[in-house]
């Protein structure tokens, strides 16, 4: 065998290797940065229910939405090629904020008041339960406590942004800093 046959009998057991990898690849800062504008919007909301200001922090989504985009390159760019489940993983995160988007926007009329709040918050649960349904206990967790959010602040109409912006807080964004933790 020659040298450049062999490189393409490793190239292609590297492949073959790279596809059956089941490891998830979680972008911490992602979630983070994610579960920080999420519980911000939640919080101006319940401080000022009416006025000009809390549009303000409507102008967080396009800064998380940029840096989401710019950090799935660059982890794209920074490895030869992504996992399946690693391709798996984004998208989900894009049908699932991008449906709840749609669902959001179009149904402004449908989801008055925190039922916008609380769509959110149960997508940041399904993609944490995704994450954790591949072997990640912390993103088990995460969900548990997103889903806790939406369910107290279901019994507690006076406090919803208070416990929502909690649970995107602690579950959301709390599940960014221990994957980034456990990167490190």
């Amino acid at each position: 065998m020659d040298p450049s046959e062999a490189r393409e009998h490793l190239d292609l057991v590297d492949r073959i290797l790279t596809e059956a990898d089941r490891s998830m690849g979680v972008i911490g800062d992602v979630f983070l940065v994610w579960g920080v504008v999420g519980a911000a919007i939640d919080l101006a909301f319940q401080l000022a229910l009416s006025g000009w200001w809390q549009w303000l922090t409507l102008a967080l989504i396009p800064i998380a939405i940029t840096y989401t985009v710019v950090r799935a390159i660059q982890v794209k760019n920074a490895s030869d090629r992504l996992t399946t489940a690693g391709r798996e993983y984004l998208n989900v995160v894009w049908v699932v904020f991008g449906l709840t988007a749609v669902a959001q926007t179009a149904g402004y009329h449908l989801f008055p008041g925190w039922s916008a709040a609380a769509l959110w918050t149960l997508a940041a649960a399904i993609v944490t339960f995704y994450v954790g349904m591949h072997g990640n206990r912390a993103g088990m967790v995460a969900g548990f406590v997103l889903l806790a959010s939406m369910i107290a602040a279901s019994f507690v109409p006076a406090y919803c942004g208070w416990i929502l912006a909690a649970g995107m807080s602690l579950g959301y964004a709390g599940f960014g800093v221990v994957a980034m933790l456990h990167d490190a």
